[in-house]
């Protein structure tokens, strides 16, 4: 399996670092994504969240997600964020919603970690808007935190956005990329400053939305708001 590493040129980095965000090659040239799917989806057996199955551990380990990948990403970690951490501090799950399970939608938030990258694995395509799960983000919505307490402070003014009122109002003023996933193109983003969150997966929709998630360098203390959720989630 190619590694997905070999995108990450510098000039792929820059573009992380000033738009918040980039996307990389199509995943169908790294693998069989429907042969994937399947594998995955037995394994978590309808659990909304699942951490490291069989399948999902193969998929990143065979790209590379946690050692040259992520030895990319480390560099600019530490160079442009001044992580202290980890290379290993990582956190990998993959992401099942069936049709019809509305329970995960517009949450807006921003994640612990430094940065996040989604894996398209099985994603609907609905000729109707925000109804197959799509990523609906806003990158460098905050600066990156300098300390916990501002991490905490702004995570709690931005939860003003959490709700599907609020994220309309957003995507009627234009100030929210939607990401459908068309081309199956992974998409890498700076998770501590990008507000996002998922449109609802349809009833109507033909097949479930499935996309294994990396998360790279949570910089947050030990008692940090990232491994306090976590745990409340047990996950």
């Amino acid at each position: 399996m190619k590694k997905l590493s070999d995108a990450l040129t510098p000039n792929l980095i820059q573009d992380l670092l000033s738009q918040g965000f980039v996307k990389l090659p199509n995943l169908k040239n790294y693998i069989s994504l429907e042969l994937l799917s399947d594998e995955i989806i037995s394994e978590i057996n309808g659990r909304t969240f699942s951490a490291l199955t069989p399948a999902h551990t193969k998929l990143i380990d065979g790209l590379g997600l946690r050692d040259d990948f992520a030895a990319c990403l480390y560099e600019v970690a530490v160079s442009a964020f001044k992580f202290k951490g980890r290379i290993d501090n990582q956190y990998h799950i993959s992401r099942f919603v069936s049709p019809g399970h509305s329970r995960e939608c517009f949450r807006s938030h921003f994640d612990s970690h430094i940065f996040t990258l989604v894996l398209p694995i099985s994603i609907p395509h609905e000729e109707a808007p925000l109804c197959s799960g799509e990523l609906l983000l806003k990158p460098n919505a905050r600066r990156h935190p300098k300390s916990e307490i501002e991490n905490i402070c702004t995570k709690l003014y931005f939860k003003r956005y959490a709700s599907e009122h609020s994220v309309n109002i957003l995507i009627k003023k234009k100030l929210l990329l939607i990401e459908k996933f068309t081309n199956m193109e992974p998409l890498l983003f700076l998770g501590m400053t990008t507000l996002h969150t998922n449109a609802p997966v349809a009833q109507f929709v033909s097949k479930p939305r499935l996309t294994c998630l990396a998360h790279y360098f949570d910089p947050s203390p030990r008692f940090g708001v990232g491994n306090l959720l976590r745990s409340i989630r047990g996950r």
